[in-house]
């Protein structure tokens, strides 16, 4: 498996993992809260999930991107920080998601809906083109994490629930 990270000082603006270098993969991304301390050395259950999911699903690699590029194990870092966001973020989710197969949006805020909600009238416009898809969504219509959901879902299409 080929692995990468870009991290710069407390952000981390792509993660990737590529298992079918033999041919052009095809690319299963993933749009999150905000990064964990996963780089391109070691994986954590999170990015465990996901390279299952994408697996399952037939894609030959991940890539993540994140709502919010400050690195974080306890989201309730980004409510206190100057720019949780990070100067590059926004380049990384649009120009650089460009060729990905699918785009799984799955931040799964349930203690901090408004986080979501404010920064993704922004990222809205960022993934335009892109059809968005989720494992299943909350109560409140937010993507759910994928760390706990049962490994045979599928992804759906998904749409923002707020106007």
């Amino acid at each position: 498996m080929v692995a990468s990270a870009v991290i710069d000082g407390p952000y981390r603006y792509d993660l990737r993992r590529i298992w079918d270098a033999g041919r052009t993969p095809t690319i299963c991304a993933w749009v999150m809260l905000n990064p964990s301390r996963a780089d391109e050395n070691t994986d954590d259950p999170t990015v465990r999930r996901y390279i299952a999911y994408a697996q399952r699903w037939g894609f030959g690699g991940i890539v993540v991107r994140n709502l919010f590029a400050l690195r974080a194990t306890d989201p309730a870092a980004l409510l206190s920080a100057d720019d949780p966001i990070g100067p590059d973020n926004d380049a990384w989710l649009s120009e650089r998601l460009a060729g990905v197969a699918c785009v799984v949006v799955a931040w799964g805020c349930g203690r901090y809906p408004r986080l979501a909600e404010e920064r993704w009238r922004r990222v809205a416009q960022l993934l335009a083109g892109h059809r968005l898809l989720c494992l299943r969504t909350g109560r409140d219509g937010q993507p759910v994490h994928p760390l706990y959901q049962p490994a045979g879902l599928v992804p759906r299409p998904w749409t923002a629930p707020w106007r």
